[in-house]
C-alpha cells in the first residue's frame, strides 16, 4: 500500500512540475518593432528595437547627440550585446562612452517595457 502511495504521489508531482514548465517555450517579446529612448551624454539616444519569432533580432540607434569618435564604440557595440543577451541586464557600459552606454541601455529597455507579452 506505502508504494503505491509513493507512486502516486511521484506521479502527480511529475504532472505538477510539467505543468507549470510550460512557460518555457513561451516568447520573452512580442513581435514588433519598438522604439525608445533615454538621456545620452549630450542629448537623448533613441533607439529602435526588431522583435520576431519572440526573440530580440535587431537593435538600431537611430539618433544621438554625442561626441563622434568618443560614442562610436557604444553605438558600434552595444546593439549587438543587447541581441547576444537578448535584453539590457548584465551589459556594462563601453569605457570612455559611459554615458553614451547608459542612454543606450535605459532607451533599448524603455523600448522592450511596450515587448513584454
Amino acid at each position: 500500500m506505502k508504494k503505491v502511495l509513493a507512486l502516486l504521489v511521484i506521479i502527480a508531482l511529475t504532472v505538477v512540475v510539467v505543468g507549470c514548465g510550460g512557460g518555457k517555450d513561451a516568447p520573452a517579446f512580442k513581435d514588433g518593432t519598438y522604439e525608445g529612448s533615454a538621456p545620452g551624454f549630450k542629448g537623448d539616444v533613441e533607439v529602435k528595437v526588431t522583435v520576431a519569432g519572440g526573440k530580440i533580432t535587431k537593435v538600431e540607434i537611430t539618433k544621438h547627440g554625442d561626441t563622434p569618435g568618443v560614442s562610436d564604440p557604444a553605438i558600434q557595440q552595444l546593439p549587438g550585446k543587447i541581441v547576444e543577451k537578448q535584453g539590457t541586464e548584465g551589459i556594462d557600459a563601453v569605457s570612455g562612452a559611459t554615458k553614451t552606454s547608459e542612454g543606450i541601455l535605459a532607451a533599448a529597455a524603455a523600448a522592450l517595457k511596450n515587448a513584454k507579452p
